[in-house]
């Protein structure tokens, strides 16, 4: 189970992305992805982001940067079910690792206010991240193929392109596509 999860490609997105709804375009992809939201250093997190992220069809994973405060965590809540990451602690590590619930509360007491709502707490790996095949994109790959794409800015259409090269045209085929694909690909011309 944790390896087909280490698998799939993990989309984060950022806070904003949630709170202005472009999830929405999204959620076609929610069997073959895994969605992750950066809430960035406060952890603060807004109610529309809050409500997009209650109607995403499968398990939502929120990057936590600890310690979690009683009102975010309140928040966060009201999601139901949800998953956490928080920053790697151990240099090298290149793949993502999962950790019971009951040392990651050991760990950060805090992830406790999440309750019930929380199911599964992962670190993110310490890899680096290298240029995504859109603006504002970046990656992470593992063995080769991409297994992160964070999108810094908006969903836009090359994001959505990318992903429909990867899961739509070929689904036999798990490999990946250049990191490049997309930036050459232009809009057709309006007449």
């Amino acid at each position: 189970m944790l390896a087909l999860l280490a698998a799939q490609l993990l989309l984060v997105v950022s806070h904003d992305a949630a709170a202005r709804g472009q999830l929405r375009p999204l959620e076609k992809y929610a069997e073959q992805t895994r969605l992750a939201v950066s809430l960035g250093n406060g952890n603060a997190i807004s109610d529309s982001a809050v409500e997009a992220l209650m109607r995403w069809p499968a398990l939502v994973t929120v990057e936590i940067v600890p310690p979690l405060t009683p009102r975010d965590a309140a928040l966060l809540r009201r999601i139901k079910r949800l998953a956490a990451r928080l920053p790697p602690v151990v240099v090298g590590q290149n793949e993502p690792s999962f950790i019971s619930l009951q040392r990651a509360q050991l760990e950060e007491p805090s992830l406790a206010l999440l309750g019930p709502a929380l199911l599964r707490v992962e670190r993110a790996p310490s890899s680096r991240l290298v240029t995504g095949p859109c603006p504002e994109t970046d990656v992470r790959t593992i063995g080769g193929e991409v297994s992160e794409l964070q999108i810094e800015g908006a969903v836009t259409q090359c994001v959505l392109d990318w992903l429909h090269a990867r899961f739509d045209l070929h689904p036999e085929a798990p490999g990946n596509f250049p990191l490049g694909y997309g930036q050459d690909v232009k809009p057709p011309r309006r007449r």
